[in-house]
């Protein structure tokens, strides 16, 4: 389901999803049985499944204007990514919750269990 000014163009995939509140995806996504939820920019080939929740909220952190991005070939899967974070390159995030500001980037592999998450945060 998409709704709330959601933009989805090129060869995204999305399936059994809520994509809302001005989402931007694009390239060639795919999005599998997650939550995607406000202004946030997904884009390349990265992949969000698992039940994953995307939760992006600018303003809470130094940096008002940054937005949540997930991007490059990044992979994301039973997670939380939420505020200002930003995934990227060909990092793998499995059973995690990584907020505000954080990021997790290149090759990095960021993967707990389904007992116990892994938690990143960066304030500043």
């Amino acid at each position: 389901m998409l709704w709330g000014e959601v933009y989805a163009t090129d060869n995204v995939w999305i399936d059994n999803s809520e994509i809302s509140q001005g989402a931007y995806i694009s390239d060639s996504v795919t999005i599998s049985d997650s939550l995607v939820c406000g202004q946030c920019r997904i884009f390349g080939h990265a992949l969000i499944d698992q039940h994953s929740m995307i939760v992006a909220a600018q303003g809470l952190t130094p940096d008002h204007q940054l937005l949540l991005q997930i991007y490059d070939r990044a992979r994301v899967s039973a997670s939380r990514i939420v505020h200002q974070a930003q995934i990227y390159g060909d990092a793998v995030v499995r059973y995690a919750f990584i907020e505000h500001r954080a990021e997790v980037f290149d090759f990095a592999s960021v993967e707990g269990n389904e007992e116990n998450n892994v938690w990143l945060w960066r304030l500043r």
